[in-house]
């Protein structure tokens, strides 16, 4: 987040804005604006998304790059990228934001009513304090059903990072897509150069086979970070251990050595 400072400074004098003209667009008051810049206060992920949106950047260019040299060798990417809208988000009495939790009960209408804020604030929320979870981007959690995406379980709750761009999509990653055609999926993603405009879904049970979707068709997309399970393995006596089968696979070799010395 070192970063941040520098840029928001750098975007806005890019612009020839004064504090108070990029204020008034955010939406903020300048002395909010003035301390962001001063590096005195850090903004929340609502006010970064508008950043973000304003001066065309990706999450993760404004975050993590230094534009003042960035922006000058930025390239056009042989991928296309969409911009995903700035979410609803639900944030607590201290103004944190909260983890929204979208049950399977929940999936069909969530496809109806993502964009309804009335219905958004229905869903259950709440809050996790793992260091690995920044303040700075917004989580929901989805639980899942299905065997393609074996080993995790049907029933399990994938916590996805929301994804602003098309391009910050990385092939072989795990990612919850909310599709106008088929609701909610998770599947692992990836994308070719030729084929710019769509995205090949593919799942981790080999019994199921890969196929692509229209970009468009896409909504949301979140980066599966992590997924809670409350199944706990049951202990198999007659399971083997590692060792025990290595020793197996010995013995059998010597009686076939054995077998064929006979």
């Amino acid at each position: 987040m070192k970063s941040l400072r520098e840029n928001l400074i750098f975007l806005r004098k890019s612009k020839n804005l004064t504090q108070a003209k990029l204020a008034e667009a955010l939406d903020i008051r300048r002395a909010t604006l003035g301390s962001y810049e001063d590096g005195k206060a850090e903004p929340k992920l609502s006010t970064i998304s508008k950043i973000c949106k304003y001066f065309n950047y990706t999450y993760d260019e404004f975050l993590n790059k230094d534009l003042t040299k960035y922006s000058k060798e930025k390239k056009e990417s042989p991928i296309s990228g969409q911009k995903f809208k700035v979410l609803t988000i639900a944030v607590d009495s201290g103004n944190n934001e909260l983890i929204t939790y979208v049950p399977v009960k929940a999936s069909a209408g969530y496809l109806e009513g993502y964009g309804d804020t009335e219905y958004l604030e229905n869903l259950p929320t709440f809050n996790l304090p793992f260091p690995e979870l920044s303040t700075f981007k917004t989580y929901r959690a989805f639980e899942i059903q299905g065997n393609s995406m074996l080993p995790i379980k049907p029933g399990s709750y994938i916590i996805g990072e929301y994804i602003l761009d098309s391009k910050d999509i990385r092939n072989g990653d795990c990612y919850i897509l909310l599709t106008q055609s088929e609701g909610i999926v998770y599947k692992r993603l990836k994308r070719q150069p030729d084929t710019p405009n769509k995205l090949t879904l593919k799942s981790d049970n080999k019994e199921y086979h890969p196929y692509d979707i229209e970009l468009k068709d896409v909504i949301e997309v979140w980066k599966a970070i992590g997924n809670i399970c409350f199944e706990i393995p049951i202990e198999n006596e007659d399971s083997h251990s590692l060792s025990e089968l290595s020793n197996m696979v010995n013995i059998l070799q010597n009686e076939m050595k054995k077998i064929k010395g006979d």
